[in-house]
């Protein structure tokens, strides 16, 4: 799959432009689309072979949109060149926010357990891309419950520091996605 050496493509934003060297810009050629999304998601200027984007695009969603281009006589409405494949990738943002996974959470130490003892190790997940940007990437912080634990930002594993003088302790970890620190 892949582009014909006849289109010329511009990705600007949401915005595609075909282009076939058949057209002299005189009007004569007149451009096709069909494929996943056609006509619903995406539309196409016939005279301009100019796409749009006509709905919100969300790559959680569908990530790929595999598209058919035809350029034909106006007039015959003949192929003018044979007809291309291509595909539209959908590029991340940081749209989701992080999620805990089963939780919450609930632990217990027992009484003078050695600094550096491991209490837990909470997961969390990102729906957002992991290949592209930071959007997915998580860091995990304590909003409640220094200088009794501590956790590492990266795997979740919570640790506790020097024992409390009395009661039990509560930590409270939040994460989010390193694109927002």
């Amino acid at each position: 799959m892949g582009f014909l050496s006849w289109f010329d493509w511009f990705l600007l934003l949401w915005f595609l432009q075909l282009h076939s060297d058949m057209d002299k810009g005189d009007g004569e050629v007149l451009y096709y689309l069909s494929g996943e999304g056609a006509m619903s998601i995406f539309t196409i200027d016939e005279q301009t072979g100019d796409i749009h984007a006509i709905k919100r695009l969300d790559r959680e969603q569908q990530a790929y949109y595999t598209l058919r281009a035809q350029v034909r006589d106006q007039n015959t409405h003949l192929l003018l060149e044979p007809e291309s494949q291509f595909i539209i990738k959908v590029q991340d943002i940081n749209d989701n926010a992080p999620r805990f996974l089963n939780g919450p959470y609930t632990a217990r130490i027992p009484e003078r357990s050695p600094v550096g003892t491991s209490v837990m190790t909470v997961v969390a997940t990102d729906a957002d891309d992991p290949t592209y940007g930071n959007s997915a990437r998580l860091v995990y912080s304590i909003l409640q419950g220094l200088p009794y634990f501590s956790v590492d930002p990266n795997s979740g594993k919570s640790i506790p520091g020097p024992e409390p003088e009395s009661g039990p302790l509560m930590l409270v970890l939040k994460i989010l996605p390193s694109a927002m620190l």
